[in-house]
């Protein structure tokens, strides 16, 4: 990505266009040369040329971020993907398994093997909430009791109570009004 004459280089020129480009499809345009210019180099320069594109995708002009964005995804269809044999190979795994037979790139793992009968019976159940454990009943006691539990409930999450806390010099009552703590659908008249 050697310099040209006329102002930098062509990739200066095309993140230049990412930005200013009069149109979106000249913009577009842009972002497709980069990707071919990507192709073209080494991969070794591909981070110092996304660096210099995540620049335009920080922009406050939507028109720019969608052009650099069009770039990176040019330049992902340009370069040349690593398969897994080549992740292997560069690992230096052997492709042996344990007992010694061969698997053919795929670390033993194939659909004709995965029995779905036994990942129910044996397997762990996946936790899953919908996070109604957490919530905390507002509505017990009277409308003193719900305030004095909010304050107490507020002061344990501030870290204001318990030894070593600032609970006796931060003052929850001044800064913290009772219509606050319990919101406006619970509060009495």
């Amino acid at each position: 990505m050697a310099a040209e004459a006329g102002g930098g280089t062509r990739l200066d020129r095309l993140l230049k266009l990412l930005d200013t480009g009069s149109t979106p499809a000249r913009r577009q345009h842009a972002a497709r040369q980069i990707g071919d210019i990507a192709k073209q180099h080494s991969v070794a320069q591909l981070p110092n040329v996304i660096q210099r594109i995540a620049r335009y995708l920080r922009s406050s002009s939507w028109e720019t971020r969608i052009a650099a964005s069009q770039a990176i995804g040019a330049i992902a269809e340009n370069v040349p993907h690593a398969t897994v044999k080549d992740v292997l190979a560069f690992s230096g795994w052997s492709g042996e398994t344990v007992e010694g037979s061969r698997a053919e790139g795929s670390l033993g793992l194939t659909f004709e093997d995965f029995d779905i009968g036994q990942v129910l019976e044996q397997g762990a159940p996946l936790l899953a909430s919908q996070g109604k454990e957490y919530d905390i009943d507002e509505s017990r006691g009277t409308h003193s009791e719900r305030v004095q539990r909010a304050r107490r409930n507020l002061r344990k999450r501030l870290g204001l109570d318990g030894e070593g806390g600032l609970g006796d010099i931060v003052d929850l009552n001044e800064m913290v009004p009772d219509a606050d703590l319990l919101g406006p659908s619970t509060t009495e008249a």
